[in-house]
């Protein structure tokens, strides 16, 4: 009963980002036409306050698809795993739902897309560019989650593992709050276990699997209903 619970929980989980497949795959032929017309035009988009040329936006709905068939891919594995697993112990407590978060990124510009996502759903999203300024931000503010990249230049110097130094101070302090970093595969492979270590509660390159554990889905679910 357990196993199929989870089972169910996968499935539900991967729901609404199967639906966007779909639709984005649809309506892929005429986006292209659009978009091969935007780039002689300049045609922006504003999602969230935000602007984006549709080439800009195009490409970055283009990397979140090609990261969402991998991770359908992926479900059988997952379900394998899950039907094999031990019975399980107490259930989980409930997610604390998430309504801010900061996100720590040396280069922000290249997660505005996500950004403005969270934020279309009523999520907000403080940024910071360095360890120093997160970490000030963190004591001044309550937030929900956090999101950090990995590697990071500060003060002129690049930090490979910038990422795990945050995570490891911010335990410090006693927070609790889920941290996930987002960062290249590499950079992944490389410092995921050190960084769980610290207290990260994912290490991925996937924007999807970001989105979706702070609860970009739960939301956009519940404002497509309402729009219904």
């Amino acid at each position: 009963m357990e196993a199929t619970a989870k089972l169910v929980g996968a499935f539900a989980a991967l729901l609404w980002p199967l639906i966007v497949l779909l639709l984005f795959w649809k309506f892929w032929p005429a986006l292209v036409d659009i978009i091969a017309t935007a780039k002689t035009r300049r045609l922006t988009v504003k999602l969230a306050g935000q602007e984006f040329t549709l080439e800009e936006a195009a490409e970055r709905q283009g990397a979140s698809v090609s990261d969402l068939l991998a991770q359908v891919g992926d479900l059988e594995k997952r379900v394998d795993a899950l039907s094999a697993a031990a019975p399980a112990a107490a259930a989980s407590p409930p997610t604390r739902r998430i309504n801010r978060v900061l996100w720590v990124d040396d280069n922000p510009y290249n997660n505005r897309l996500y950004v403005a996502q969270l934020e279309e759903v009523g999520i907000a999203v403080d940024l910071a560019t360095a360890t120093s300024s997160a970490l000030g931000k963190f004591e001044a503010n309550a937030y929900d989650a956090v999101v950090s990249d990995m590697g990071r230049l500060e003060q002129g110097v690049y930090h490979d593992s910038a990422g795990v130094d945050l995570i490891s101070e911010l335990r410090k302090s006693g927070t609790k709050v889920p941290i996930f970093v987002f960062c290249s595969r590499e950079k992944a492979q490389r410092f995921g276990e050190v960084a769980l270590q610290a207290g990260a509660t994912e290490v991925t390159s996937s924007p999807v699997r970001v989105l979706a554990g702070l609860g970009y889905g739960e939301r956009k679910n519940v404002g497509s209903e309402r729009h219904v």
